[in-house]
């Protein structure tokens, strides 16, 4: 049976269509058929999927009485409508149709929202919701959703995880327009608008939303689906698809400001992320690896300043600013991450001198290089392999800690400091110059090994003995990696640790010592001072107060009396955890600045506009 006799059975029989009709209709439009369903030719089903649409919304969803239309009838017509939507060719008749929805549709909504959860058909919202998203070619925006939503937030917000985390699943395309949807809905564009003032009370209401999401997405473990939609699709490609690339930016930069603007359980998320999913290691990982190999193909062409996409290079700096965010703090969870970061030496063989004259594709870059030499740090990759695999004899001899400090210092004296002076001051300066929204262990040995390479470059000490790259480091390691194929990634899932229960309950195993006084003087210029941590020099997320008038980030003053004992780290004299008070008005004015810079940036949800899915 085709959409042309459903047409003609609606043009020349009055009598509504019956329960049984419905079900056999629901079958025959199934997209598996159709090229049975909807021959003989575009033009007559397009045609045809108009007027029968049309039909159904007039006749059916609009439908006030019960007694004509129940609404589990409503329901099977949306499962119809949205059979055609999955017909590409077709989407803009149903479209023109569902464009006639009305209110009296919108109530129908609303009741069976209120009525006994039907297994077998689901929820009508949902849908309702699949069905938009369909016509829209899966472009539908998170300002949308709200408003179908009808401003619920919370509810908005469970939508798209139901349609993500459906079983069997949606198509592809549709569960990554629901990741940039979450996207949308943990920006503070989401929440207020471009002329209203950002204070206190609506800050509350803000990250009350973003708690609500948090613990949401840690119930449902949401990261893990995602990192097991989108992993298939990079492993099965060698290049990174459009859509994957986006998507997975689009959960990256979810995953951040969940944690940016939450005002509890922040370090519970983070662990999270890297202790109880696979993103990291997975998606993550797999995708800067594929995205530097297709960019070292494109530096070695001639015409590198206008080959090199922007989106390429952006994509590849913000993963690296992602498992700088999952990894800081980490201790040895983070450092086990380093075996299975290939990409690490593949971008210190780049050479990008072929873009130091374009100013934009070199800002990116600056930013690509400044995000790895900060994983670095969060994963302390220079100061020594102990702990990093059980025997050190299998970690490839790229990544060890000697061959890094090597490649390091090789990569800034050829690639950064041969570019002159002002060039390598800009590359230093971002180094120790942290983004508010960024967390980097500036305390770490890796930091101040790689603050000194800048310093002895500045001052003329690489010049004279330019280190020698060692031989092995000439090839390109993404064949020597560990299997990453998803059985084994199936495997490493069962046996991450959970950390979803108690954050406290975590061993990190992480060393936190004061940041020396010369990184500090020099670090977050932009960046009010009393928002610093006095320990770490980062951005507080929980500041508290000593009674000696210093304030701390207290996940990070914690680890310190936990492993140094009870003892100031500035003062040296005794400080133990129930001296520390939180600052309350602190946290609310850099909440309220965050959030304020934030809103001064673009709108990341609209960066999905750029791609044709």
């Amino acid at each position: 049976m085709s959409i042309v006799e459903l047409d003609a059975r609606i043009a020349s029989n009055p009598a509504p269509l019956s329960e049984e009709e419905l079900e056999y209709w629901i079958a025959e439009s199934d997209i598996a058929r159709s090229k049975e369903f909807y021959a003989p030719d575009k033009e007559t089903a397009k045609q045809c999927v108009g007027r029968v649409s049309s039909n159904f919304v007039d006749i059916y969803l609009n439908n006030a009485n019960p007694n004509e239309v129940p609404l589990r009838r409503k329901t099977k017509f949306c499962l119809v409508l949205n059979n055609f939507a999955l017909h590409k060719p077709v989407r803009n008749s149903v479209f023109n149709a569902i464009k006639n929805l009305s209110g009296i549709f919108e109530d129908s909504m609303k009741k069976e929202g209120t009525m006994p959860f039907d297994s077998e058909l689901g929820r009508m919202s949902e849908h309702v919701l699949v069905l938009l998203m369909r016509v829209c070619q899966y472009k539908l925006k998170a300002a949308q959703v709200h408003e179908f939503a009808e401003n619920n937030t919370q509810f908005a917000v469970q939508l798209l995880l139901a349609i993500l985390l459906k079983e069997p699943p949606y198509e592809f395309e549709l569960r990554c327009n629901c990741i940039s949807g979450l996207l949308g809905f943990t920006q503070p564009q989401a929440f207020f608008s471009a002329d209203q003032a950002v204070e206190v009370h609506s800050c509350e209401g803000f990250t009350t939303k973003i708690d609500f999401t948090l613990n949401l997405m840690l119930r449902l473990q949401s990261v893990q689906v995602v990192n097991d939609v989108l992993l298939p699709q990079l492993l099965d490609s060698n290049t990174v698809p459009s859509i994957v690339h986006v998507a997975l930016c689009n959960m990256m930069r979810c995953i951040m400001n969940i944690f940016q603007f939450c005002s509890q359980g922040a370090t519970q998320w983070r662990q999270h992320v890297l202790l109880s999913t696979t993103l990291v290691d997975g998606a993550v990982a797999i995708y800067i690896q594929s995205q530097t190999n297709a960019l070292q193909s494109l530096l070695e062409l001639t015409t590198a300043n206008s080959a090199v996409p922007n989106d390429m290079v952006q994509g590849i700096g913000l993963a690296l600013k992602f498992c700088s965010f999952a990894t800081f703090h980490m201790g040895r969870h983070g450092r086990c991450v380093r075996p299975l970061c290939g990409f690490i030496h593949d971008l210190l063989q780049l050479s990008i001198r072929s873009v130091v004259y374009n100013p934009q594709l070199s800002g990116l870059m600056l930013t690509v290089f400044t995000n790895l030499f900060h994983f670095l740090c969060n994963v302390d990759a220079l100061a020594g392999d102990d702990g990093v695999v059980e025997d050190v004899s299998e970690l490839i001899p790229e990544l060890t800690s000697e061959n890094l400090k090597q490649s390091i210092q090789a990569f800034l004296a050829k690639e950064v400091a041969s570019c002159g002076a002002p060039f390598l001051d800009a590359w230093h300066n971002k180094f120790i110059s942290v983004d508010t929204d960024a967390l980097v262990s500036q305390e770490c040995v890796t930091f101040q090994l790689i603050d000194s390479f800048y310093t002895a470059l500045k001052v003329g000490s690489a010049a004279a003995a330019q280190p020698a790259v060692p031989a092995q480091n000439e090839k390109r390691l993404l064949g020597d990696m560990p299997s990453l194929a998803a059985p084994a990634q199936q495997e490493k899932k069962k046996k991450k640790k959970v950390a979803v229960e108690q954050a406290g309950a975590v061993e990190l195993g992480q060393q936190i010592t004061v940041k020396s006084s010369s990184v500090a003087s020099a670090s977050n210029a932009s960046v009010p001072k009393e928002f610093l941590c006095a320990l770490s020099g980062n951005t507080m997320k929980n500041p508290v107060y000593s009674p000696y008038g210093h304030t701390f980030d207290r996940e990070t003053i914690e680890l310190w009396i936990k492993q140094q004992g009870s003892v100031c780290p500035i003062t040296g004299k005794p400080l133990s955890l129930d001296q520390l008070q939180p600052h309350k008005q602190l946290q609310q004015q850099i909440m309220t600045a965050v959030i304020q810079q934030s809103m001064a940036d673009f709108n990341q949800e609209e960066a999905a506009d750029l791609y044709d899915f």
